[in-house]
């Protein structure tokens, strides 16, 4: 992804909280100890001096940073990416959401077109999801992860994400492919030394505090909700939640985009919305649970939407496109009747190639999301992690993360299963056995 360097050669900011960081002689990146020539400690200094330069730009972009890099790190530990590449998006954007390179490279993180649209963001009349904070950051945390498979080396995975693979073999040494030490000498490429500019001069500062005023909601229900009617439902300035949401072209969230709505919110409005959420959701002894067991009847909620120009229906699942198997249909072919290809179905539904397509079950034909339409699922006879997933359309990997769970293990009739937030850990795993506890 060839793009001019946004932020590297230009004098940005300054010394903050003390004296200007000074580069050691090795530093950690991700897996790796980089061992830095005398020459090449230079040139990163010389950029962290540049970085530092100006305290008043420095500090409005470390705000900015505290602002935003919450969500990126959760994605990034989400995505098992090393959380040193949050000093990327800092590199790449300055985290700004509506920057655009002279390499016509756009958003957070820089994205081209083709790229973008490879890693499955959406780009259309209503959306440009490389302006959305968490999606365009789990569509990097892909591409880079693309790169560290072919390389087994982050740094030329980073190196990648800036001149391409193809450009990035070019210039790497294949001593160094796997490698847990490596060398970084004067001729090392200005984005390596960029990067690890970024990484000095903010490490010691970044997350230290939060943003003076505002903290960034992520709202999941705000599918078919015109910003305005967010930022009314919030209690929100409307103009703030417009700047934190460039990403919408028509200020309404489609049904059909798996990002959300970023709500701007102080830290006393979050504050409170977090204590009435816990109140009323999480921390309540004496939650109904067997009160779930009628709610997820309602799920997978499929519906018919029809277009009127070209009087095409479509089916939505859980307001996604999506489908209802029927007997004979494969993979390939509901694929084809989606007009994906076979390795997006078979990815957006957390599938492998041996699947079996089971009549009446639903599939989608885009990302499913991180969190379902209700906060709890009692477990019936015969169902699994991926069954149930399917039924609420999310993601598996994020049901079992809320589960607190990285892989998964039986499941066991009556079983409380958390949909919505992650179930702290100070509280057990729940079981709910009503009186009929068949399917």
């Amino acid at each position: 992804m060839k793009r001019c360097l946004l932020l590297c050669c230009f004098v940005l900011t300054v010394q903050v909280h003390g004296a200007t960081p000074q580069v050691p002689s090795s530093i950690r990146f991700a897996d790796i100890r980089l061992q830095l020539s005398q020459e090449a400690k230079k040139r990163i200094q010389e950029k962290v001096d540049s970085l530092t330069k100006s305290e008043k730009y420095f500090q409005a972009l470390l705000d900015r940073a505290n602002l935003f890099l919450p969500i990126v790190e959760r994605i990034l530990k989400e995505e098992n990416l090393p959380l040193d590449f949050k000093y990327l998006i800092i590199q790449e954007s300055a985290l700004i959401s509506d920057a655009v390179s002279t390499a016509n490279a756009v958003g957070f993180w820089q994205f081209k077109e083709p790229a973008a649209r490879e890693m499955g963001l959406k780009i259309d009349q209503h959306v440009d999801e490389r302006m959305h904070i968490a999606g365009a950051t789990r569509a990097a945390a892909k591409y880079l992860k693309q790169h560290n498979q072919e390389f087994n080396n982050w740094l030329y995975a980073l190196l990648a994400y800036n001149e391409g693979r193809g450009g990035a073999r070019k210039l790497i040494k294949k001593r160094y492919l796997g490698a847990k030490s490596m060398k970084i000498e004067q001729q090392a490429h200005v984005y390596i030394i960029c990067f690890l500019a970024y990484k000095v001069a903010f490490e010691k500062v970044l997350g230290k505090e939060s943003h003076p005023e505002l903290y960034l909601h992520e709202y999941q229900e705000a599918h078919g909700k015109t910003l305005a009617e967010i930022a009314k439902e919030f209690g929100v300035d409307q103009k703030q939640v417009k700047d934190h949401n460039k990403w919408l072209k028509r200020y309404r969230v489609p049904h059909d985009t798996t990002c959300v709505a970023i709500i701007p919110m102080t830290h006393q409005q979050y504050a409170r919305r977090v204590t009435f959420t816990k109140k009323n959701t999480l921390e309540k002894k004496d939650v109904d649970y067997a009160e779930y067991w009628e709610k997820q009847k309602n799920f997978p909620v499929i519906t018919t939407q029809k277009y009127k120009k070209s009087n095409t229906k479509v089916t939505l699942v859980n307001e996604m496109t999506g489908v209802v198997a029927l007997p004979g249909d494969s993979t390939v072919s509901l694929a084809k009747a989606g007009n994906i290809p076979l390795s997006q179905f078979l990815t957006f539904n957390d599938l492998d190639r041996n699947h079996s397509i089971i009549p009446g079950q639903v599939y989608y034909y885009m990302p499913k999301r991180r969190k379902a339409g209700i906060h709890f699922h009692i477990v019936r006879q015969g169902e699994t992690w991926w069954s149930i997933a399917q039924k609420y359309g999310i993601k598996q990997e994020a049901l079992l993360l809320k589960n607190r769970l990285r892989k998964a293990v039986p499941l066991k009739p009556g079983r409380v299963l958390w949909l919505r937030f992650i179930r702290p850990a100070n509280i057990p795993v729940a079981y709910e056995h009503p009186p009929n506890a068949s399917k």
